[in-house]
């Protein structure tokens, strides 16, 4: 005896395109960044053999000793300020005020 069945599917090819279609992107993007990084960011340096160093990193070097050379007096001010409040609120210097206030 034989039983015939139906079965009725229904496939959404407008969303299994779109899907396709962003984790093609996702993987295209990434690809692609990975190719930019290899060949433009990380410079070799072939005669000694040294680790990639980036370009990137030299950049940011150079730009934080411009701005070091630029505001080296506030960084300075800045510093002593911190440092004499630290130095102001500490046991020992509390310690040694008391003791100088009361000789007085």
């Amino acid at each position: 005896m034989e039983h015939v069945i139906q079965i009725g599917v229904s496939v959404d090819d407008e969303a299994i395109q779109k899907q396709i279609m962003a984790t093609a992107e996702k993987q295209i993007i990434g690809e692609i960044k990975k190719d930019i990084e290899k060949e433009i960011i990380y410079k070799r340096n072939r005669y000694y053999g040294s680790p990639p160093e980036t370009e990137l990193t030299e950049r940011a070097e150079g730009i934080v000793k411009e701005w070091l050379n630029e505001n080296s007096d506030k960084v300075i001010e800045l510093a002593g300020k911190l440092i004499a409040d630290k130095v102001y609120r500490s046991k020992a210097w509390k310690a040694k005020y008391g003791e100088v206030t009361a000789d007085d």
